[in-house]
């Protein structure tokens, strides 16, 4: 936790994203300074049990910017409470670190869609009550918007790449099995576009929390009438393909325009 400490303290940190299932931020090649520190290391945290979601906190720092980097989150659907999937939104503000970028990998509800996609997330759908506590420290009415700031950045970032964005809503299932063909239809008629396993959660906390938040769903897999469930192997197969362009978003999004990968 020093070095945690110690880090923020010298490089300040502008940013925190915390990535989904497969993504990984920064690759492997990357030209940026990073410290790790693994999960069971930190107050509060334990290992991740979800193959595709690694369990270590990244320091990261490249020309002149810094952020921290959740490669991993916790789910309802392993039985986690929500003081231990909301943790990691606890120690960014205790880093006092002020935006934060949620990912996930997420299904798409609409059938013209494609595998790929890259939504920015507008607005949730929760269709029933997790039991999330009414409060979490704040007596007044927050809403849960998304960051208008942040939002621009995407599309700045989507725009200099030349990545197409969406705009969508992402409806929030506690799993772990994926949607019925009957529930797709469903969340879709009631408005949402994109539907996984998480990212709600730790929103509600941090706006509560006076976070800045935005988030982006990586669309994996298309749910449609004639197609049978996607496997948790093929959501991190997809993951792994459309991860190259969610890195670029999110390397702009963060460090401008520094260079991402090494020169050969």
């Amino acid at each position: 936790m020093k070095t945690l400490r110690d880090w923020c303290d010298t490089h300040k940190p502008d940013y925190a994203v915390i990535l989904g299932s497969g993504q990984v931020f920064p690759p492997a090649d990357t030209k940026a300074a990073i410290i790790e520190i693994p999960y069971n290391a930190l107050p509060g945290f334990r290992k991740t049990g979800i193959k595709g979601h690694r369990g270590v906190l990244k320091l990261v720092t490249l020309d002149g910017s810094a952020a921290l980097v959740f490669n991993g989150r916790f789910h309802y659907y392993e039985g986690r409470t929500f003081e231990e999937i909301i943790r990691p939104i606890e120690l960014v503000r205790e880093m006092h670190v002020e935006n934060l970028i949620l990912t996930n990998s997420a299904g798409a509800l609409n059938p013209e869609a494609n595998v790929g996609d890259i939504v920015i997330i507008e607005d949730f759908l929760i269709p029933f009550d997790l039991g999330i506590p009414g409060s979490y420290g704040f007596e007044e009415e927050v809403r849960d918007v998304a960051d208008g700031d942040i939002i621009g950045k995407f599309k700045q970032a989507g725009r200099k790449a030349r990545i197409p964005l969406k705009m969508g809503v992402y409806a929030f299932m506690p799993g772990p099995a994926y949607e019925t063909a009957s529930e797709s239809r469903l969340l879709r008629d009631l408005g949402a576009d994109v539907v996984g396993m998480s990212t709600a959660p730790e929103w509600w906390a941090a706006v509560r929390m006076g976070l800045k938040v935005a988030g982006l769903s990586l669309v994996t897999n298309v749910h449609r009438p004639d197609a049978p469930p996607p496997s948790h192997e093929e959501v991190l197969e997809e993951a792994e393909k459309g991860g190259v362009k969610l890195i670029k978003i999110l390397h702009r999004t963060i460090f401008g325009n520094g260079i991402l990968r090494r020169q050969s």
